[in-house]
């Protein structure tokens, strides 16, 4: 993620994430094209977008969404979070989660 200021990202402080990175919840499988969907959005009204991150070949192409955090110096994995097919416990095989976001 590349932190930026009122006219677009600068690049300075950049963070990348992986799904094995620490903090980052679930386990980096083969298949899984973690960051194949990308979203930013505030959801808690803190005025500060949270990455959104699918990984739509997660547990065989149900697909999974991570929400990271957002903190003064830029995205976090601390705190993020994981749904799924089994935290949801509805999603089928192929149903790509997080494969279309808004726009």
């Amino acid at each position: 993620m590349s932190p930026g200021g009122p006219h677009g990202a600068t690049g300075a402080g950049t963070r990348v994430f992986s799904q094995d990175a620490a903090g980052v919840p679930g386990t980096a499988e083969s298949g899984d094209l973690f960051g194949t969907g990308t979203h930013l959005v505030d959801g808690n009204g803190d005025g500060r977008a949270e990455p959104v991150v699918a990984a739509l070949g997660e547990d065989a192409q149900a697909g999974a969404v991570r929400v990271f955090g957002a903190a003064s110096t830029g995205a976090t994995a601390t705190g993020s979070l994981c749904f799924g097919a089994r935290t949801l416990g509805a999603v089928a095989s192929g149903a790509r989660l997080g494969g279309a976001f808004p726009r």
